[in-house]
């Protein structure tokens, strides 16, 4: 009977001792999650890598590097009636109202409080007007004598197989945003600071979307980021005054040439 006695004594201080050894153990526990936790966050590079993206804007991702050539993207249509199907592409004035449905009901316009839905209603217009301009450099390319650019045409056939060389096409200087255009521009802005010297001001102007201009148009419960178009058209007309209290005013003075660029923040 002592060593039965003995054996339960010892069984009631182990069970009495567990409780405790559990908390150790999760305190380890802890210490070893909260260690790795400012391990990995340490030895990132970025904290804020892999989180969410906070900008309310909506931008436009074309895939692919421009190699493959793209489809144009149509609606098709079944017509009332008859069982005939219409097929309408993207340069068909009738394919905005039928893609987004909601801006365009029968009785008013809602495009203008569609919020991020009017977002990418612009987005999606300029790319497919984007897509249809280069789609008319390349069955066009006999008007722009891009014959005389021989020497950019020509193809390195170094390590390339017959079926990888292809057609290249030259974008004309007039297509906004092209290589020849920014080449362009940027040699113009060259020879006027060569002729008239060096520029005596270098003049920034910031746009902000809480001018009263814009607040004070906006429509109930909306915000300036629900606007671009707003945003876009205030600050082109202070663009315009700012110029022109350059120019005719003459607040700096007799003005000899000028050099502006608008650029968006990304």
């Amino acid at each position: 009977m002592s060593a039965i006695l003995i054996l339960s004594a010892i069984l009631r201080q182990r069970k009495r001792k567990r409780p405790r050894q559990c908390l150790k153990e999760k305190k380890r526990q802890l210490l070893l999650t909260k260690e790795r936790k400012t391990h990995v966050q340490c030895s990132s590079t970025d904290r804020q890598w892999y989180n969410l993206p906070t900008t309310d804007e909506i931008v436009v991702v074309i895939p692919g590097d421009g190699t493959k050539v793209s489809g144009m993207r149509d609606v098709i249509l079944h017509l009332q009636g008859n069982n005939e199907l219409m097929q309408i592409n993207e340069c068909h004035p009738a394919y905005l109202p039928l893609h987004y449905v909601l801006l365009f009901p029968h009785e008013y316009s809602t495009i203008l409080r569609a919020g991020k839905l009017f977002q990418e209603f612009l987005v999606d217009a300029w790319a497919a007007t984007e897509q249809n301009r280069l789609t008319y450099y390349k069955l066009n390319q006999g008007k722009f004598r891009t014959e005389l650019y021989q020497d950019l045409t020509d193809i390195d056939p170094n390590d390339l197989q017959p079926n990888q060389i292809g057609q290249r096409f030259v974008l004309p200087s007039s297509f906004p945003g092209g290589p020849r255009h920014m080449f362009k521009i940027f040699q113009d802005s060259m020879a006027i600071t060569r002729y008239n010297q060096h520029p005596d001001i270098f003049l920034t102007m910031t746009a902000n979307p809480n001018w009263p201009e814009i607040t004070s148009a906006l429509l109930p419960h909306q915000k300036p980021i629900d606007r671009p178009d707003l945003i876009a058209r205030v600050f082109e007309l202070k663009r315009k005054c700012l110029m022109k209290e350059i120019e005719i005013n003459r607040v700096f003075g007799n003005k000899v040439a000028h050099v502006f660029t608008i650029e968006f923040q990304k």
